[in-house]
C-alpha cells in the first residue's frame, strides 16, 4: 500500500477518518475531503493533505481527485431527511462516479448500507450476504434506505458498464471508537439523560466493528463479510 495515492470522502467522519489514519499508517498519500464547516483536527497526519469540497458540487472536488490512484467513498446524509438524501448521497454519489470516470482511477470503493436489503423478506436467523435481495419499498422503510438504495443503483449501473473497477461495501450499525453509544435505530435520546426505547427491547441491531470493517485495508486482509441483519 506504500505509495498509493487515496482520497477518502466524507474523511471527517466516523468511519472516513478512521480510514485516513489506517491509510496514512500504511504509507498510504491521502487526501481527506470535508466541507470547510467540518472539524479536521484528527485529520492533520504523517502523508494526510485535507481538500475542502461538498460532494454535491463536482467542481469543488476536481483538485482532490486530479492524481489519485483509488477513491473511498463514504460520504453520506444521515440526517434521514428526503430532500438532503438526495442532493447529498444520491446526487453527491453520481458526481462522484462521473469524477472517478474523468480522472480514471484505478478503483473506488463505495460504502453503501445493509439498509439497502429487503430484511422484511427474509425468513428469521437467514443469512444476509451480497446475493440477497434488496429492498422492495426503500420509501416506506425511510428517507435513509431510500437514498442509500438509490445511489447504489448507479454505483451498480457503473460498475456493469465496466468503466473502472469497483467495489460495494454493505456494512451494518457501525460502532466503536469516535461513535455514538446511542443509535437511532434502538428509539429515541433525549438530552443524552433520558432514553426511550421502541418496542421490547429484544431488538436485535447489525452492529459491526469499526475496527473490523476497516481490517480489509491491511495488505495481507482477505475478509469476506456476511452482515446478519
Amino acid at each position: 500500500m506504500t505509495g498509493w495515492k487515496v482520497l477518502v470522502t466524507g474523511a471527517s467522519g466516523m468511519l472516513g477518518s478512521r480510514t485516513v489514519a489506517i491509510l496514512s499508517e500504511r504509507g498510504c498519500t491521502v487526501r481527506a475531503l470535508v466541507r470547510k464547516t467540518s472539524r479536521t483536527d484528527h485529520l492533520r497526519l504523517p502523508n494526510v493533505t485535507i481538500f475542502y469540497g461538498d460532494v454535491v458540487e463536482a467542481s469543488s472536488m476536481s483538485a482532490a481527485f486530479d492524481g489519485v490512484d483509488y477513491v473511498i467513498h463514504a460520504a453520506a446524509d444521515t440526517s434521514g431527511s428526503e430532500e438532503k438524501g438526495k442532493r447529498i448521497t444520491v446526487q453527491g454519489t453520481r458526481n462522484i462516479l462521473n469524477l472517478c470516470r474523468t480522472f480514471k482511477v484505478k478503483k473506488l470503493v463505495y460504502i453503501s448500507s445493509c439498509n439497502v436489503y429487503g430484511v422484511t423478506d427474509y425468513q428469521l436467523n437467514q443469512l444476509v450476504n451480497e446475493d440477497s435481495p434488496l429492498e422492495r419499498f426503500p420509501e416506506k422503510r425511510g428517507a435513509y434506505s431510500a437514498s442509500k438504495l438509490a445511489a447504489e443503483e448507479h454505483v451498480i449501473r457503473e460498475m456493469k458498464a465496466g468503466s473502472y473497477p469497483i467495489v460495494i461495501l454493505r456494512p451494518g450499525t457501525i460502532y466503536g471508537p469516535g461513535g455514538e453509544l446511542f443509535t437511532p435505530m434502538l428509539g429515541f435520546s433525549l438530552f443524552h439523560k433520558i432514553f426511550i426505547v421502541i418496542g421490547n427491547g429484544k431488538f436485535e441491531l447489525p452492529l459491526i466493528s469499526i475496527i473490523f470493517l476497516t481490517s480489509w485495508l491491511k495488505p495481507s486482509a482477505a475478509v469476506k463479510q456476511i452482515t446478519r441483519c
